[in-house]
């Protein structure tokens, strides 16, 4: 057995001789207790037999142990699934074909009852929500357009805005560290707060501030730039573009982190500039993290509604609805009933069946065209 470091042979100081003999005998029953833990090891896979050559039974029974593990680690996320999902939807989804009637109860009062369509009628509702998007005069061409209009702009503005954010405070640029308390405070604020106080700022605010900036007498700029249909989308585009930073700061920041040091260094001997570092090492390096943000966002061109209900409630104006407002509002809006519950269930089927597609075919072009980078 080989002698332990503290084996030595003892200075001269009275503390060191005091304290030899305790010291040899720790060091004793440490490499005791180390011998025996081998000596266990190895007997065990002599036992076992895991120095030899494995059968086809070990394997099998290893394989079966792996996937009972697979799916226990599985099993709880996949219950979640199916009852905050599966069984919550699954009403919904039996809506879409019924209708709503009225039957008298015991005291002959008129109760709201649905019951199934009939197989004659099986797709009315579907056919109902087919007829309001294309009829003459109807707004939900409108609704649809603007839908991807918010979709665009988060994608085309809103992305590349916070990954260039993002980079500004991973390279530490001066003042990076004022974009990161400004950009990710309305994530901090509550959002009906942070909704309240820009609609103040914006319809009170900045209409006084312009006014003296520019010397203009007083009411000379509208304060009705939240309701006036050249300016109300356009507000409201920005607000969520503004509101977006901050959780995507962090995700793309961190991102970037994991970057290796080595490869960012090995650029800076090459003599790159941080546009080409940018370019070339750190948007492929974080194009997993883009990806995630893209195809995410396919679903909330149907169910999006910017923040319209925090800043008009029921009566947002004409240009600025999206789909994921109106149906929003016809649930739960003072004006719903349960007589549209049928007719939002099916367009909500009819969504579903074209998104899930939608999204999954744009997910498998992102990583087939994308750049590959393992790290």
């Amino acid at each position: 057995m080989a002698k332990n470091e503290l084996d030595i042979v003892p200075t001269k100081s009275l503390k060191d001789k005091i304290a030899y003999p305790f010291t040899v005998a720790l060091n004793a029953i440490k490499n005791f207790f180390y011998d025996i833990s081998v000596t266990l090891h190895n007997w065990f896979r002599r036992v076992t037999g895991a120095d030899k050559r494995v059968k086809k039974d070990d394997v099998k029974n290893r394989k079966i142990g792996e996937s009972v593990f697979v799916w226990t680690i599985l099993l709880y996320p996949l219950v979640q699934f199916f009852i905050f999902y599966v069984c919550v939807n699954f009403n919904s989804i039996l809506l879409a074909f019924k209708e709503v009637t009225l039957v008298d109860n015991s005291d002959g009062i008129a109760e709201i009852e649905y019951a199934f369509i009939g197989w004659d009628r099986l797709f009315d509702n579907f056919a109902e929500f087919y007829r309001k998007f294309t009829q003459q005069g109807s707004n939900l061409p409108l609704y649809f357009e603007n839908a991807i209009i918010q979709y665009l702009v988060c994608v085309l503005i809103g992305l590349p805005l916070n990954i260039i954010f993002a980079y500004v405070i991973y390279k530490k640029i001066p003042a990076s560290g004022f974009f990161q308390v400004v950009l990710y405070l309305p994530s901090i604020i509550s959002n009906v707060v942070i909704s309240t106080m820009f609609k103040n700022f914006v319809t009170e605010s900045l209409p006084n501030f312009c006014e003296f900036i520019l010397g203009l007498e007083k009411g000379a700029i509208p304060n009705n730039l939240f309701k006036s249909e050249g300016t109300a989308l356009f507000i409201n585009l920005f607000y969520i573009v503004w509101v977006g930073f901050g959780s995507q700061l962090i995700l793309y920041s961190g991102a970037m982190a994991r970057i290796p040091d080595s490869i960012i260094e090995y650029g800076e001997l090459e003599g790159i500039n941080m546009l080409k570092e940018f370019w070339y090492v750190v948007i492929p390096m974080i194009y997993g993290t883009i990806t995630v943000f893209l195809v995410t966002g396919i679903p909330g061109i149907f169910s999006g509604q910017m923040a319209l209900f925090n800043f008009y409630a029921e009566y947002a104006p004409e240009s600025t609805i999206t789909i994921g407002y109106y149906f929003y509002v016809i649930i739960l809006g003072e004006t719903s009933g349960p007589y549209q519950y049928p007719f939002a269930s099916a367009a909500g089927l009819a969504f579903t069946i074209i998104v899930a597609p939608l999204t999954l075919g744009v997910k498998y072009l992102l990583e087939k065209y994308g750049p590959t980078v393992e790290f």
